[in-house]
């Protein structure tokens, strides 16, 4: 084989890449180690004795989807991808028996907060109003490779909005939640959200996760129907029309480089693959530089740069549930007449000393007792999901990647998610008899399966020195390497995270560039 690009990952990412490279009349060739396109967005029957059901093993939500490039560039909904709008966007239930909806609609959402707290209410409108002005100003380097620190201070204008976002890049949440909040619930809904990047509530930096809230209620929640792997399969289709290749089932083994410049890749099988051009990995860059590239063709200063980005003990483990009834929020009000209870992304976490316990377990390498908890009930929405009748639930939670009573995943995957299952069925407890089976895709499930180191959905850690020009390296940060012709994308570059599209567009506009095919801003 060969190709001008070859691109090394059927992520939704390097799928992206690979589709803006073929748009614009590059011959591209897409390597994917598994049969299944998507990486850690895909959609699959993960429970072996129930076919009928399909989960998504990772991502599940798409927030904003609609205001990226790529939804828009690669024409999704022309090649098959059909959103179902979340509405309410989440649910956020409490012990106490409180339960907030959050609602694209603002102020329907501060009408919902003011049952627990009216000061907390105006100061939740106050809030998003204004991060969703200083939002503005990321877009432009959202969507291009990012400045340094210092060059993006430079580039906005001199205002409060700017003054303040700087201020909180560089906060720890607990300061923030403090700051921002009054009542335990809406502090306990900082900490979740604060939460997502894996962090401590101490961790500087932690509180601007805290602000995704503020894209949800501009940009909305999307749901695809058949599950998130139908966001690589609308983009492979894309990237199919424009003439690009797919090659599944073909994992590659090494990079090939000679006098500085990117050849080719060896597959594992040991077939090599020529690239004329160059060569794109859309996987983890500490992957690609330690373990695919002969080490004499970098310098040492540099791979010990690699060998030590941060990629801390915090992974994933994502569990799935087949059921035979939906759940029922009773201890919050529900009464199984209002769908709104069953279709948002649930929340759990009731509070910051419940964040703290969970932290401080994961610290300990213990599976959390007090487990940080994004619930995805699927069928509420999109009853394709499973069979007539039947539903399927979707939970993960962050845990240690190694387990200090040195257990093997595969002995404490169970007591993982029945833990999680547990903590679901004291907000839903009709569900306790109503589980048909059960699966888990544990961190070393996510390091064999889809080959992510520590199984760390995000590549490396998202903290202060490893975002905007810091990912993953400053010298790494427009997507380039020291390599000639070979290029980063995926979590691990900038923006990072999440299914967005934005580091394989990123990824193609600089390659683009570099071709002559795209002039410089």
């Amino acid at each position: 084989m060969i190709a001008d690009w070859i691109v090394v990952g059927g992520g939704h990412n390097g799928l992206t890449c690979a589709a803006y490279l073929s748009k614009a009349g590059e011959d591209v060739l897409v390597l994917e180690r598994r049969d299944v396109l998507g990486g850690c967005g895909t959609s699959e029957p993960a429970i072996p004795e129930l076919p009928g059901f399909t989960f998504n093993p990772g991502a599940f939500d798409l927030l904003g989807i609609r205001e990226q490039p790529f939804f828009r560039d690669l024409e999704l909904e022309k090649h098959g991808l059909e959103l179902l709008t979340v509405e309410p966007m989440f649910l956020m239930p409490f012990p106490d028996g409180h339960r907030i909806f959050f609602w694209r609609d603002l102020h329907r959402t501060a009408e919902e907060i003011a049952t627990i707290s009216p000061r907390d209410a105006e100061r939740y409108v106050t809030w998003v109003e204004f991060w969703a002005q200083a939002f503005e100003m990321l877009d432009p380097i959202n969507t291009g490779a990012p400045p340094s620190f210092a060059a993006m201070a430079s580039l906005m204008e001199d205002s409060p909005e700017v003054e303040e976002l700087l201020r909180v890049m560089m906060m720890p949440a607990r300061q923030y939640i403090y700051e921002t909040f009054d009542s335990t619930q809406m502090q306990g809904l900082g900490a979740f959200m604060a939460l997502q990047t894996k962090s401590s509530l101490d961790q500087p930096g932690s509180a601007l996760a805290m602000t995704e809230l503020v894209m949800s209620h501009y940009g909305g929640v999307y749901r695809p129907r058949g599950g998130i792997g139908q966001v690589s399969a609308a983009v492979a289709r894309a990237l199919e029309s424009y003439g690009g290749r797919i090659q599944p089932e073909a994992a590659v083994a090494e990079v090939l480089v000679q006098d500085g410049r990117v050849r080719g890749v060896r597959l594992e099988g040991g077939e090599r693959v020529e690239a004329r051009k160059g060569v794109v990995t859309a996987i983890a860059p500490q992957t690609v530089f330690l373990e695919m590239i002969a080490q004499e063709h970098l310098e040492q200063a540099f791979l010990h740069r690699v060998r030590h980005l941060q990629n801390d003990n915090t992974a994933v483990i994502k569990a799935y549930y087949a059921l035979s009834a939906p759940p029922q929020f009773s201890p919050v009000g529900d009464d199984g007449s209002r769908p709104e209870f069953r279709i948002p992304a649930a929340m759990i976490t009731p509070s910051v000393d419940y964040a703290d316990a969970m932290w401080a377990e994961i610290r300990r390498r213990e599976i959390p007792a007090h487990p940080w908890i994004w619930c995805t009930f699927s069928t509420g929405l999109d009853p394709s999901m499973a069979p007539p009748g039947q539903h399927a639930l979707g939970l993960h939670c962050w845990v240690p990647y190694a387990l200090a009573d040195q257990r093997d995943w595969d002995e404490a995957k169970e007591e993982a998610a029945m833990r999680m299952f547990d903590t679901y069925c004291a907000y839903a407890p009709n569900l306790k008899d109503k589980l048909l089976g059960w699966a888990a895709r544990t961190p070393k499930d996510w390091e064999q399966i889809v080959g992510i180191p520590k199984g760390n959905n995000f590549h490396i850690d998202m903290v202060p020195h490893q975002v905007f020009g810091f990912r993953p390296l400053p010298e790494l940060s427009n997507y380039r390497t020291p390599i000639g012709g070979l290029y980063l994308t995926g979590a691990g570059t900038h923006p990072g995270p999440a299914i967005t599209g934005l580091p394989g567009h990123n990824t193609a506009q600089e390659i683009l560039r570099d071709l002559g095919k795209v002039e410089d801003d």
